[in-house]
């Protein structure tokens, strides 16, 4: 019994732990990201963006046929030996190095199909992720099942540090497209190096995959489920680069991706903790129902006003970081923003059924919608980005009601509780633009600069008196995680001592 209440609580502690490292480290790696990102899109074409993003689209989605949902069942199974790793690595290496082989003989008629002539020299040398991945992916779990996230986080800290610098050193002397693309690459190759002189991991080969049997009912519904997600998550872009070339696709991407860069940075980073938290939690549903309303709500108070500010001041934003040439993705990226708060809202939820062996309930909802959605698109009379983004905001809407009827079938009363957290959580944002709102009427700025100024600070400053004097108790969980980490680092201090 007191070996369970150790064990427990440790799993607690790191999972504050990895929560803290791996969201406050990526929150202000997300600035120095964001403010990449500008510095490029102002020194490339729409074109140049509209290249990579589609070859990643790609890629990303041929990557995902190599893990065969393995990976996620590795996290969330109780016991792992070392067999399934090198099981797992074996066969994630040769699926890799047949897709590898495949992209560099299919790449013309790729190039043919999108009628965008530069994919034939970008996607063979891009598949190279391929290969990285492969031999990537086995130290990635290791330290994830281990909760420790503060070792990721750093890692990747110095990963895009590297890919930030080679980027915009390549982007300034006119390599075009070309400039991103071998920054993803060496990056990646640093990663690599990192995370086998960290974990010390040997690379082992194996013919025998029969540890994989006793996975295979987990890692195939998984594995359906990140199909249709990756579905749903690119079915637009290829729309998009297919319908209406790449410049068209540089400009959705680019409001894709300044939306999209929050939630990968801080929500997707939540969701990786939360899963292999909760995997370990799954038989114990007190304490997997308090770990996950803490991330929940985290989650909701963190993502909902970062999104709402950035629908707001969408149009000086661009204006401002990017200049007269992007304008027209202004509407666009405020549906994507409405869109991406239904996203982040309903992931917590998703990754808690996940965790929780609901993953064939919800590959079956996640088909149906998923076929819904692309019925709906290819059916469209006309394609442009704005349409395009409305049906994705509804796609996600429709996901956030199903994650709570998920919730239900782990437990009805949870549903309840789970809402009213998500609600409380958009009170001190609602809060926060009528401050904006009042502030623009009696000062009246109609010039972009001071005016993106004034809405970030009064927008700030509203939302944090909200949540310090507001009086829910939800609204405390800031100050009570750093105490409680404030209170570990000194004991681990004294102990030292």
């Amino acid at each position: 019994m007191k070996n369970e209440i150790k064990s427990t609580k440790h799993l607690k502690n790191k999972t504050q732990e990895s929560l803290i490292w791996y969201s406050t480290l990526p929150l202000a790696l997300h600035f120095v990201r964001f403010a990449n990102s500008i510095v490029l899109a102002r020194i490339l074409l729409p074109s140049d963006l509209g290249i990579i993003g589609l070859v990643s689209v790609i890629l990303y989605y041929c990557d995902t046929l190599t893990n065969l949902g393995f990976g996620s069942a590795i996290i969330q199974h109780k016991q792992i030996s070392e067999q399934h790793y090198q099981s797992f690595f074996s066969f994630n290496l040769f699926i890799s190095i047949v897709l590898f082989i495949t992209a560099q003989y299919s790449a013309e008629q790729v190039a043919i199909f999108f009628n965008i002539p530069e994919v034939e020299y970008v996607l063979p040398l891009y598949s190279g992720l391929f290969i990285i991945s492969a031999f990537a992916i086995i130290p990635t779990l290791k330290l994830k099942r281990r909760l420790e996230f503060k070792a990721i986080a750093i890692i990747d800290v110095l990963k895009v540090a590297i890919s930030i610098s080679i980027s915009l050193t390549l982007a300034l002397n006119g390599f075009g497209f070309w400039s991103i693309l071998f920054a993803s690459l060496v990056s990646q190759i640093v990663m690599l190096i990192l995370l086998f002189i960290y974990t010390g991991y040997t690379v082992k080969l194996t013919h025998d995959l029969r540890p994989l049997k006793e996975l295979f009912n987990f890692s195939s519904w998984s594995f359906v489920n990140g199909q249709f997600k990756l579905l749903s998550d690119n079915i637009d872009k290829l729309l998009v680069g297919k319908e209406l070339g790449a410049a068209e696709l540089g400009y959705y991407d680019k409001a894709i991706g300044l939306m999209k860069m929050p939630a990968d940075q801080i929500s997707a980073k939540l969701g990786s903790v939360s899963f292999s938290s909760f995997s370990r939690f799954q038989t114990d549903k007190k304490n997997l129902f308090s770990t996950f309303k803490q991330i929940n709500l985290i989650n909701s108070l963190v993502m909902i006003p970062i999104f709402i500010g950035l629908i707001w001041t969408s149009e000086p934003l661009i204006w401002v970081l990017l200049g007269e040439k992007w304008m027209p993705i202004v509407t666009c990226m405020k549906i994507l923003g409405v869109s991406y708060i239904f996203l982040c809202l309903s992931g917590p939820k998703l990754t808690l059924c996940l965790a929780a062996g609901k993953v064939k309930q919800q590959t079956i909802i996640r088909g149906i919608l998923t076929c819904l959605l692309i019925v709906n698109l290819i059916s469209l009379p006309s394609y442009n980005i704005t349409t395009i983004a409305i049906y994705i905001a509804i796609y996600n809407g429709f996901s956030y009601v199903l994650s709570l009827a998920l919730i239900a079938t782990l437990q009805q009363s949870w549903t309840f509780t789970i809402f009213k957290d998500d609600l409380i959580a958009v009170i001190p944002s609602i809060l926060m633009c009528i401050g904006i709102y009042m502030f623009e009427k009696v000062f009246g700025i109609q010039e972009y600069v001071p005016l993106l100024i004034w809405d970030i600070i009064i927008g700030t400053t509203c939302y944090a008196v909200c949540i310090m004097l507001l009086p829910s108790p939800q609204y405390q969980i800031f100050s009570r995680a750093i105490r409680q980490f404030s209170i570990k680092k000194k004991r681990i201090q004294n102990d030292g001592k």
